[in-house]
């Protein structure tokens, strides 16, 4: 601009009038004049506002200069940014754009910005999310080429960095963020503060912190020693530093305070096996979970409660799964036992749950079989009977130049197992080997060694083949593919061969040919052909003898159903009956503790136990011994037992109840079989029983005892009575009915009681058998059995009553078996017994050689039983005072008339007759016989010779 204004200057000097040139040169000036004023008007413009932009000396625009860009906004309705290949940024504003399937091919369904890169065909996606932690991914394509894969770009807060050498006198507690540093000298380890080792290395930081971050509250550091190869570790965890932890290396392995080392075929030397731990005392085998070996060195320690398997000190192994399933496996080894006997138990802990199953004693050598070879030469079968022992044979000699072999040929190899039940019973099978391909021969039999004798050899497999069959009879054998073989004396021959039923209609009811028939077809199988049921395939066996036939069908069903029916009379079959399997037949069930019968209801079951405990249990009848229980089911209301207790040397004891168990209502127990003993009687009403040598007892409510009972409730046997002085009485054995017919009163021996004039009764076979009072003189006295109530035994009383009112009140039970008077002396009037019938030494003078007046009755005392009915058997004569005079004697009747007269004598005037009659007697309080004379007076004597006493009556 200067030169400018010089020119100006120059042509004002030499400005002239006139000149063009001039002019010209003005003209310029004028115009440069005005281009300045423009330029000057720009140049104070740069840089401010509304004027012009400025270059800085890069001839760049200014960055402070530089146009602020608003990207457009990328849409929210549907669209692809695979699409998006024009240079330029974009702003997604909502999250639902960025989600498909409103926005596809997004990194991240997040708002963001993308910036678009193209040089024509090179396209770069970069996405960058706003977020408080923004995220950047980016992605290209080239050409017609796909997209790459969207990767996400990493920082410092993503990474783990290298952050430099570290300066000496550094506190690695200060180091928090990510990052690896390195230590260059081991002076600068040595300086610092927490470090593991004073060498050189490196340190690697993992947290959350970032570096230039605030410091982490968390972070694990692991620092590698260069010198010599040492790592340590450790961590920084809720403001506490854990100790410098040494990884493992070599110089640890083997040694005291080290790691376990391998030896060459990748096992632990024995050496460094762990030693046992002791078992404290009460410790529960159920809690030793973790692995190790550990030992009880007392027997009192491996109690059941304790869940032991025996009580005997070991050695108990405990492995356990460290993951899964949880299982624990315990194996217990016992010290030597009883005889020196160890024993080994196994059981395991499987699952969650804890549950251990049972311990299993491990078989020891004595309890495997035993391998004995036999050689070339001949072997007696016989010999072979060591017990548990498998004797191998490989030679044919040992058989074939033997003995007691099974009767067989061609052996090229076999075995013996042999068993012992007892000294004098041994069981044998042998296994004989035949050929390739095919079953061997495998025979049994058992025998009493000590007396050499043994059964016949049995076969009991099939065979391949009819060559293979025994040379002589070992029962029926089975061949495959033929069938069925049986000895006939001589050979084996063929027993049958099942030919097909027909398919189409045909009727089961014609085949009574002994034999078996296959039915195949389940659709020929029906009712109407007379099969016990419809589709089942088959086999159908008949046997017969004579006119007596039996068909039975067995189905092949899973179900293994069989059926039989039998034909009576001509062609008449009875209807099908199928045989019970275990399914519906009993089930047996044993019990070992005390049970409740209630509780005993299982359909179809029968119980049974050894442990006499089992029937002491609640709800039994009371008898604590071994036995069974049947039990049967008519409906839940209605269950039946019957039960059977065994006695040792007696009848077993059998009961039978039934309940609801519904409601759980029984009926009381009943007996329903006899007894050994009366000793075994129940406490409470269980019906009449059964005693074997006794007769039946029956309950007595008021005794609340079994009492003995009679054949029928006048029974009456023995008990005779005798007079055997003037103070005693014996009785003599018998057994009869008590006075109300329920119990039996049995005097096992004969007894001589004494009828005292003073002292108390007391029950026995001797003593005094007055129940009340002292004898007296001219007194009736009656005879019973009285029974004891506390223990049933039976003894001889008197009493002046005729049904034994004065009886002491502990006894309940008698019966009267006699009666007899005492004489003016107060002595046992002398009689004896035959049967019914009492006869008296001297007869009673029932009125004696007085004159009788015409017509007059006259009613002595006959001194026989009151209160008894009984009949006089009287001894009469009289002598005559006129040919007219008869004596007669009659029975008053209850109506105070009379029965028919008998006549005492008819005579002639001074002469004496004699005639003896009987005469019944009711049983009234005074026995009287009624007298009178008939024709004119008479001189009469009339005595009571004997009488009948009707105890029944």
């Amino acid at each position: 601009m200067a030169n400018i204004e010089n020119i100006n200057v120059g042509l004002a000097a030499n400005d002239k009038k006139g000149d063009p040139l001039r002019d010209a040169m003005q003209k310029a000036n004028r115009n440069f004049s005005a281009l300045n004023t423009a330029i000057q008007g720009v140049l104070d413009g740069k840089g401010q506002a509304s004027g012009y932009a400025s270059l800085g000396t890069d001839g760049r625009l200014l960055a402070a200069q530089a146009p602020i860009v608003y990207a457009p906004t990328l849409p929210t309705t549907t669209h692809d940014l695979n699409t998006y290949v024009t240079p330029g940024t974009f702003y997604q504003a909502a999250v639902a754009g960025a989600t498909a399937p409103t926005g596809v091919n997004y990194p991240v369904a997040q708002v963001g910005f993308l910036e678009v890169i193209a040089t024509g065909n090179p396209v770069q996606h970069v996405y960058t999310t706003r977020e408080a932690s923004p995220r950047r991914f980016w992605r290209s394509k080239y050409g017609t080429t796909a997209w790459s894969p969207w990767k996400e770009a990493s920082d410092t807060s993503t990474t783990l960095s290298y952050q430099g050498g570290m300066a000496a006198a550094q506190d690695l507690n200060n180091y928090t963020q990510r990052g690896m540093w390195i230590v260059g000298s081991s002076a600068n380890a040595a300086s610092g503060t927490n470090f593991p080792i004073g060498q050189s290395g490196s340190l690697i930081v993992y947290s959350v912190g970032v570096p230039g971050g605030t410091a982490a509250t968390g972070c694990t550091q692991v620092y590698n020693a260069a010198n010599s190869g040492q790592m340590f570790t450790r961590s920084f965890v809720s403001g506490n530093w854990t100790p410098w932890v040494r990884s493992l290396d070599a110089s640890q392995l083997g040694v005291a305070g080290g790691v376990g080392t391998l030896d060459g075929v990748g096992r632990q030397p024995v050496t460094q096996f762990p030693l046992s731990l002791a078992v404290a005392t009460g410790t529960d085998a159920n809690t030793l979970t973790s692995p190790g070996v550990y030992y009880t060195n007392s027997d009192a320690q491996g109690t059941a409660a304790l869940n032991w398997p025996e009580q005997l000190a070991g050695t108990l192994l405990v492995e356990a799964a460290a993951a899964g399933n949880s299982q624990v496996t315990q194996t217990y080894t016992t010290r030597n036992g009883t005889g020196g006997v160890l024993r080994t138990y196994k059981r395991v802990r499987f699952g969650t749950t804890g549950v251990w199953g049972g311990w299993q004693q491990q078989a020891r050598f004595d309890d495997a079989m035993t391998h004995v070879y036999l050689g070339a030469a001949g072997v007696d079968c016989n010999a072979l009977i060591a017990d548990n022992t498998y004797y191998t044979i490989d030679q044919a000699g040992a058989v074939t130049s033997g003995s007691n072999w099974p009767p067989t040929s061609s052996i090229i190899g076999g075995g013996v197992e042999v068993r012992r039940q007892a000294a004098t019973r041994v069981f044998q099978t042998v296994t004989l080997l035949v050929g390739s391909n095919m079953k061997p021969r495998i025979f049994f039999r058992y025998g009493d060694p000590v007396g050499n004798s043994w059964q016949n050899w049995t076969m009991i497999s099939s065979l391949s083949s009819v060559g293979w069959l025994p040379t002589a009879n070992c029962g029926d054998v089975y061949v495959d593919g033929v069938g069925w073989h049986r000895w006939n004396g001589s050979a084996y021959e063929l027993a049958s061969l099942a030919p097909l039923l027909p398919t189409a209609a045909h009727n089961l009811n014609s085949y009574t040919t002994p034999g078996d028939w296959y039915q195949g077809t389940g659709a020929s199988a029906t009712v109407a052909n007379n099969y016990p049921e419809g589709a089942l395939t088959g086999i159908l066996t008949v046997k017969a003898y004579g006119a007596a036939v039996t068909q039975e069908y067995t189905a092949r069903a899973t179900a293994n159903r069989k059926w039989w029916r039998a034909q009576s009379a001509g062609s008449t079959w009875t209807a099908w009956s199928e045989v019970a399997s275990t399914a519906s037949a009993m089930t047996h069930t044993f019990l070992t503790a005390a049970t409740d019968a209630n509780t005993l209801t299982s359909d179809n079951t029968f119980y049974t136990w050894t442990a006499s405990a089992v029937a002491g249990g609640a709800n039994f009848p009371g008898y604590s011994a071994a036995g069974y229980m049947q039990v049967f089911w008519h409906a839940a209301t209605v269950i039946s037992q019957e039960l059977t207790l065994l006695v040792t040397g007696g009848r077993p004891l059998k009961f039978a109840r039934f309940g609801n168990t519904s409601t759980g209502v029984w009926q009381p127990w009943k007996v329903t079989g006899a007894f050994n003993s009366a000793a075994w009687m129940p406490a409470s009403d269980m019906g009449d029983i059964l005693v074997d040598g006794r007769g039946g007892y029956r309950w007595n409510a008021a005794l609340s005892a079994y009492v003995q009972s009679p054949p029928t409730p006048g029974y009456r046997e023995g008990c005779k009575t005798e007079w055997a002085s003037n103070s005693t009485l014996t009785v003599y054995p018998g057994r009869m009915a008590s006075s109300s017919g329920e119990v039996l009163l049995e005097l096992l021996a004969g007894n001589t009681r004494t009828v005292q004039t003073s002292g108390a009764f007391t029950h026995g076979a001797t003593g005094n058998g007055l129940l009340t009072g002292a004898r007296t003189a001219s007194t009736q006295y009656y005879v019973f059995l009285l029974r004891r109530n506390s223990d049933g035994s039976v003894c001889v009383a008197f009493d002046t009553t005729y049904n034994c009112a004065n009886r002491p009140a502990t006894h309940s039970h008698y019966r009267r078996i006699g009666c007899f008077i005492t004489d003016a002396t107060n002595g046992i009037w002398a009689y004896y017994q035959v049967g019914n019938q009492f006869f008296f030494d001297t007869p009673l003078a029932m009125y004696g050689s007085s004159v009788l007046e015409t017509d007059t009755w006259y009613s002595p005392n006959t001194f026989t039983p009151a209160n008894v009915a009984h009949t006089i058997t009287f001894l009469g004569w009289q002598t005559a005072t006129s040919s007219s005079g008869c004596s007669l004697m009659n029975r008053r009747s209850r109506g105070a008339g009379f029965t028919a007269e008998i006549y005492i004598l008819v005579a002639a005037v001074g002469v004496n007759n004699v005639v003896r009659w009987q005469l019944p007697m009711p049983a009234t309080a005074t026995p009287y016989a009624w007298f009178r004379s008939r024709g004119g007076p008479s001189m009469t004597t009339v005595q009571v010779e004997s009488y009948i006493d009707h105890f029944e009556d």
